[in-house]
């Protein structure tokens, strides 16, 4: 069994996690893309920094963070950004993007509405 180290800043080995991006938020990230040109390399440096360290944001409960992420483009910084709604799975060492939205366009997720997400992508 071969397991992927990376070397974070400080110079020490962890293991990656799995990244998973579910169908509900790859569109919302298709769409991102689209209206931002920056998004794609933003939301890529993103994930990159989510498979060393997957416990990032605003914790929600039940394995869930919001995330907060700067889109260039924007020039408004993270709180003028994007949100990405993460569930991470310590135990099979997996992140799943559950949300993306623009701040802009949504200011919340409801519980209710990560709650569907979830379910959807079976989690």
């Amino acid at each position: 069994m071969t397991e992927k180290l990376n070397s974070n800043r400080h110079g020490s080995y962890s293991k990656s996690f799995e990244i998973i991006v579910t169908d509900d938020a790859e569109r919302n990230v298709r769409q991102l893309k689209k209206k931002y040109r920056s998004f794609k390399t933003d939301f890529s440096e993103l994930l990159d920094s989510l498979e060393v360290s997957p416990q990032q944001g605003e914790p929600l409960g039940k394995d869930g963070y919001k995330v907060r992420l700067a889109i260039k483009t924007k020039q408004k910084g993270k709180s003028g950004g994007a949100r990405v709604i993460t569930c991470v799975k310590i135990v099979n060492e997996q992140v799943f993007i559950v949300a993306v939205y623009d701040k802009s366009e949504y200011a919340t997720l409801t519980d209710k509405k990560i709650e569907q997400r979830l379910k959807n992508a079976g989690l």
